[in-house]
């Protein structure tokens, strides 16, 4: 097997590149993790009236001493 380089940068083969697992499965995952981190931020703001990205903006204003 030879090992080419683009850039400095491994390039695989048309054969590693057919038979490469999780393609598909990367693509769920990553959509699932997304609907999970939906679902904990709405969780967030119905408890507390305020979103996570709301929460860490309160945190870095209050190190800021703001």
């Amino acid at each position: 097997m030879e090992v080419i380089f683009n850039n400095g940068f491994y390039e695989m083969s048309e054969e590693e590149m057919q038979t490469i697992d999780g393609g598909l499965g990367f693509v769920a995952g990553t959509i699932i993790g997304a609907g999970a981190a939906w679902v904990v931020d709405g969780a967030v703001e119905a408890f507390t009236g305020k979103s996570i990205g709301g929460w860490v903006a309160t945190g870095i204003n209050k190190v800021r001493g703001k």
